[in-house]
């Protein structure tokens, strides 16, 4: 039988984490968090405060040891509801055959647009944001001859266990730590270096049959943040 495991990180004031709504026996369902409370159908896996909630959650999200052994790990930021069992969606992952699934943005399609609503937001330093893009284009990805075709979200990623999806991880954490927490920024780009193809679920982070993004309690948590 195929390991799934499904895994979320709760830190703080951010998000509202919410009872997956259909519970496979056969699942494991863990939640990193610093948090007392005890959600329906979440194992919790409790670690001390911090003061950098956010630097935590990105590093829950990329550096997946600390889950159980699995085949296949369903990652969803605690701003999602889990709508269907666990299975379905490793069936239509499946079905792009790639070793890492999301949704494509359904608004932008590449970074230099990405870090424009990063900056507007107030979420990194400008500079920071114009250096890492600028970083990016100078080793050849989404250039004027050579634009990017689509933008990866990353709150909803399946991703089968591999040493290539290992060093995929790897590779996106030292991004984070090299320029700036925003993860879909430098998503895309890792893909593009490490030759790792990225698939696509049907739908989009707002509008898929399975999850639902609670945006009030996500934006809310990020302000709070």
């Amino acid at each position: 039988m195929m390991r799934i495991v499904v895994c979320t990180a709760w830190f703080g004031g951010a998000d509202t984490l919410k009872p997956p709504r259909v519970l496979n026996p056969h699942v494991a369902y863990i939640c990193m968090t610093d948090r007392a409370e005890a959600i329906a159908g979440w194992s919790m896996h409790r670690i001390q405060a911090t003061d950098r909630p956010r630097w935590l959650a990105r590093w829950a999200k990329t550096n997946l040891e600390w889950i159980p052994p699995h085949d296949v790990s369903i990652w969803m930021d605690a701003s999602f509801e889990l709508l269907v069992d666990p299975v379905a969606v490793i069936r239509a992952a499946a079905e792009t055959q790639a070793p890492i699934v999301g949704f494509v943005h359904p608004d932008r399609t590449r970074i230099s647009e990405e870090a424009e609503a990063i900056v507007r937001a107030g979420l990194a330093p400008g500079e920071a944001v114009r250096r890492q893009v600028a970083t990016y284009r100078a080793a050849g990805f989404d250039t004027a001859a050579r634009q990017q075709p689509r933008l990866t979200t990353t709150g909803f990623l399946v991703r089968w266990r591999s040493s290539d999806v290992a060093a995929f991880n790897a590779a996106w954490w030292v991004e984070q730590q090299r320029h700036t927490l925003r993860d879909q920024l430098s998503i895309d780009y890792v893909a593009y270096k490490q030759q790792l193809p990225i698939g696509y679920m049907p739908g989009h982070y707002r509008a898929n049959p399975f999850v639902r993004y609670d945006h009030r309690a996500h934006r809310q948590g990020r302000i709070a943040s």
